[in-house]
C-alpha cells in the first residue's frame, strides 16, 4: 500500500495549525488533522492527482484541502508532504529553494 511521509516543515506547519485550532475546539482539531491525513493518503494512493507547480518547482504538486494547500512530492513510495499552508500563502518550502539556486 503507498505511503505518505512528512516534511519537517509540514510537521510543523501541523501541529501549528492544530494548536491553533485546539484553542476553540479539541475535538474540532482533531477532526480536521484526521481528515488531512485522509487527504494524505489519497495522494500517496493516487500521487498525480494534485495540480503541477512546474513553474515554482519541478515535479512539486498542489492539492487543495478546504482553503488550504497541499504541496507535496511523489516518489516511489507514494508521496512526500512538503508543507501545508492557506490557499493564500506562498509556499515557503518552494521559496527557500529556489532562493538556494
Amino acid at each position: 500500500m503507498p505511503k505518505f511521509t512528512l516534511a519537517p516543515l509540514a510537521k510543523t506547519d501541523l501541529k501549528a495549525i492544530w494548536n491553533y485550532i485546539s484553542e476553540f475546539n479539541e475535538q474540532s482539531a482533531n477532526k480536521f488533522i484526521r481528515e488531512l491525513s485522509e487527504k494524505f493518503q489519497l495522494l500517496a494512493d493516487n500521487k498525480n492527482i494534485g495540480k503541477r507547480q512546474d513553474n515554482f518547482i519541478v515535479e512539486m504538486r498542489m492539492f487543495p484541502f478546504k482553503k488550504y494547500h497541499i504541496y507535496y512530492f511523489p516518489n516511489d513510495e507514494g508521496v512526500e508532504i512538503t508543507e501545508f499552508c492557506t490557499a493564500r500563502a506562498t509556499s515557503k518550502a518552494g521559496l527557500k529553494i529556489i532562493l538556494k539556486d
